[in-house]
């Protein structure tokens, strides 16, 4: 099965494609909150790091949204 990650996932978007994705790919989830596989977009060794670990689980594809920063 096709593994997927999905930067935003508790946003509104990222959650909704998350529902959608689920049953047809294996989905890892990921956001600023998120428990297992946190990630600030505005800190660049924090999303290598989840690149680096999303590649140790051998994701196919990644999505990410984009929102507003204050």
């Amino acid at each position: 099965m096709k593994k997927v990650l999905v930067l935003g996932s508790t946003g509104l978007v990222g959650s909704a494609l998350v529902e959608k994705l689920k049953g047809s790919v294996e989905v890892v989830e990921a956001s600023f909150n998120h428990a297992e596989n946190p990630f600030d977009i505005s800190n660049p060794e924090s999303l290598k790091a989840l690149f680096e670990k999303s590649r140790e689980s051998r994701c196919n594809s990644m999505y990410g949204g984009c929102g507003e920063y204050v």
